[in-house]
């Protein structure tokens, strides 16, 4: 009796390491709580929107430095997993190029900040 309840604490205890151990299949798309959901980035002068509602709708804006708004650029974003890391790309209208950005999602599932081909960290707007 002593043996039984032993293998079915053990078969428990395998079963929860298990569950805790499962790897996820890589996500193409962000988490979202809402219908639409804008992730927006500051770096300096100008921001950029991720519009987060299936239609990968993106905004650049630049503002000058008394806080006016001098340009708005739309694009399209999608993302993409490459080796773990997250990777947006934008085609910005009126450019042929598409631009890769590096998105940064901590430990919880939270975005955090995404990171341009020039290195620098556009972090949450507040």
């Amino acid at each position: 009796m002593k043996n039984f309840f032993l293998s079915i604490a053990m078969i428990c205890t395998l079963s929860l390491i298990a569950q805790k151990t499962k790897t996820r299949s890589p996500q193409t798309t962000l988490q979202k709580d809402s219908e639409k959901e804008v992730f927006t980035f500051c770096y300096e002068n100008f921001t950029v929107d991720l519009v987060n509602d299936g239609n990968g709708y993106a905004e650049m804006k630049r503002y000058s430095y008394d806080g006016r708004l001098v340009s708005l650029t739309p694009g399209k974003w999608k993302i993409s997993k490459n080796y773990g890391y997250n990777d947006v790309y934008i085609k910005w209208r009126g450019s042929d190029n598409t631009f890769k950005y590096l998105l940064i999602i901590d430990g919880n599932g939270f975005v955090s900040k995404l990171i341009d081909n020039m290195s620098r960290d556009m972090t949450r707007c507040n």
